[in-house]
């Protein structure tokens, strides 16, 4: 094969040159390419080998690309712009037209096997928020119904439609009630799950689980097991649950619900891709601890493993394609992030530091005591939780995962809270990646992230208004969930 590839940031070209029975991982590792490790998948058998119908269906595909944009047609070089064609022409199924058969048919398999990862090498074809008048968490519903109106018009510039589950009932933050499956069902904790957690929910045994980062963070898990009480005088409490069996309900009604064993809130695990597409998961290690209650199992290294095999088979994959990270908050959905397969985003304080050092802010000047006191309280948490952090990226390393590194900012009083990493990504109905996150208080600052997740691959960012989620320490992706 002859063509050559931009390289995300159209700097430098890539050239190809594929040879069959060498790993498609190999290839995917040395051409670094985002843009075409999110093609090559699609021709593969599952095996992870170069077979020569693969390059011929490789090739046919990189044809239809360079053929795609008049200005570069036939030029042996795929642009950015002709990978969105392709990918266009792909997720609404086009491309088969231009295909024989049994190419066809192994795209459109394997790209119903794509759609498990949070990142961006997904199609969202709906996102799902729950508020009403009476919702506890909105202290203003005017700015509910604001960023309900942002992600409309966004779904219909990037192809998704927005569903709100209106219900008298109390919400909260949907992206805990289920988790997503390999399979596309959604698992929810089973009764006897639920029970166990709540007579654990305040003994010392959860104390034991958040020790390690009890000097950085106190807040502990069980919140989402609030949905399975039925037998309370708390307003909140029975809403709670009354919206939850609603959520249940509708998905038995669709068939797409399994029941697990584990405890895992949805805010503690990061549905992944490794870089050949296998379905993985990143999951905070507190989340063994949480499982071994709900089981009702000893911390010992025995039911250590019982509870990870466990984990795993309510998630619908492997053991081994499951990350364990140690964490430094209740959620590690507002630290680290999945962008493209097999790459995730951690959280990078320093970088974060050196950011609002050289970035003039307009309503943060560099000689106001807001900007010195949020500078001061990151290089703290740098220290804090710096051991933690270390350790987190090395087992991501030993997974296979690439990791790049996003500017990070504390909570301050004197500030409202700053989030990039908790979002939602996938790829447009154009064919052309984005990142969904929270709009901070400062254009400046938006703008200057918004530049470290381009370098990344990702073709556009946006932000939407969740300033009151981010004061109760949430962001856009703990109150929605996708379709």
């Amino acid at each position: 094969m002859t063509f050559s590839f931009w390289d995300n940031s159209n700097s430098n070209f890539n050239k190809l040159n594929i040879q069959k029975k060498t790993n498609w991982i190999d290839i995917a590792n040395r051409m670094n390419n985002a843009k075409f490790n999110s093609i090559w998948r699609l021709v593969d058998n599952g095996d992870g080998i170069v077979q020569k119908k693969e390059i011929n269906m490789l090739n046919k595909l990189l044809e239809i690309a360079d053929k795609s944009i008049d200005k570069t047609k036939g030029n042996k070089t795929i642009e950015n712009e002709e990978f969105a064609e392709l990918t266009k022409k792909i997720l609404d199924g086009t491309i088969t037209k231009e295909l024989d058969k049994k190419t066809a048919e192994r795209i459109t398999q394997n790209l119903a096997k794509l759609s498990w990862s949070e990142g961006v090498d997904r199609r969202i074809t709906k996102i799902n928020i729950a508020y009403s008048e009476n919702d506890e968490i909105y202290s203003d519903v005017k700015m509910a119904k604001q960023l309900h109106n942002e992600l409309k018009t966004l779904g219909k510039e990037l192809g998704f439609d927005v569903e709100n589950l209106q219900t008298e009932d109390y919400a909260n933050w949907i992206e805990d009630y289920g988790i997503r499956r390999a399979d596309r069902k959604m698992l929810f904790m089973s009764d006897t799950a639920a029970d166990n957690m709540i007579s654990q929910k305040d003994s010392n045994n959860v104390g034991e689980i958040i020790k390690r980062r009890s000097n950085i963070s106190t807040s502990g898990q069980g919140g989402a097991v609030i949905a399975y009480i039925n037998k309370t005088n708390g307003s909140k409490e029975v809403k709670t649950a009354r919206f939850y069996k609603f959520l249940q309900q509708k998905l038995e009604k669709e068939n797409t619900i399994v029941t697990g064993k584990s405890y895992l809130e949805g805010g503690n695990v990061l549905n992944t891709t490794l870089v050949d597409g296998t379905p993985a998961a990143v999951v905070g290690s507190e989340s063994i601890g949480y499982t071994l209650l709900a089981m009702g199992l000893e911390n010992n290294e025995k039911n250590i493993e019982i509870a990870k095999n466990q984990i795993a088979q309510d998630l619908g994959i492997k053991p081994e394609n499951i990350a364990y990270i140690p964490q430094f908050d209740f959620h590690i959905d507002m630290y680290y992030r999945p962008l493209q397969n097999g790459v995730i985003a951690v959280p990078d304080y320093q970088e974060g530091i050196k950011l609002l050092e050289k970035t003039s802010i307009a309503r943060m000047p560099d000689g106001y005591l807001e900007k010195k006191i949020l500078i001061e309280e990151m290089k703290n948490d740098a220290d804090k939780t710096k051991t933690i952090r270390e350790e987190a990226e090395q087992i991501l390393l030993e997974k296979g995962y690439k990791i790049v590194k996003i500017p990070y900012f504390s909570k301050t009083f004197f500030n409202s809270h700053i989030n990039y990493m908790n979002g939602i990504g996938g790829t447009s109905k154009d064919g052309k990646t984005y990142y969904i996150t929270n709009k901070s208080d400062y254009d400046e600052l938006d703008e200057a992230v918004k530049k470290y997740f381009q370098n990344t691959g990702i073709d556009e960012v946006y932000f939407v208004s969740t300033r009151y989620a981010l004061l109760l320490d949430g962001g856009i992706d703990c109150l929605t969930q996708e379709e």
